[in-house]
């Protein structure tokens, strides 16, 4: 899991104990993408209001601004030029890379 340090107290509270084996390396139900953001209808735009787990079964878990690596909340904002991390069935890898991709050349 990824999250501010709360919210991985109460997924622990409510999931329980970490699994002993490691989930990650089953790719094949869901896996991971980095993006660059460029498009004009996400620049400016609230993670939260892009409703990526409804939309494309996806969520941002972690961004890289310029230097700086974070775990991102659903009131921050996009910017040009962030780098996301997305975690996605890998079926939708294109869907998501076209979603935050600049198509107005």
């Amino acid at each position: 899991m990824v999250g501010h340090r709360a919210a991985l107290e109460r997924a622990h509270h409510l999931f329980g104990d970490p699994a002993k084996v490691q989930i990650e390396r089953d790719r094949n139900v869901l896996d991971y993408r980095r993006v660059f953001v460029s498009s004009r209808d996400c620049v400016g735009k609230r993670i939260g209001d892009l409703n990526l787990p409804e939309q494309l079964s996806a969520t941002i878990t972690r961004l890289r601004r310029r230097d700086l690596d974070f775990v991102p909340n659903p009131s921050t904002r996009l910017e040009f030029g962030d780098r996301i991390c997305m975690l996605t069935p890998p079926a939708n890898f294109a869907a998501v890379s076209q979603f935050f991709r600049r198509l107005d050349s």
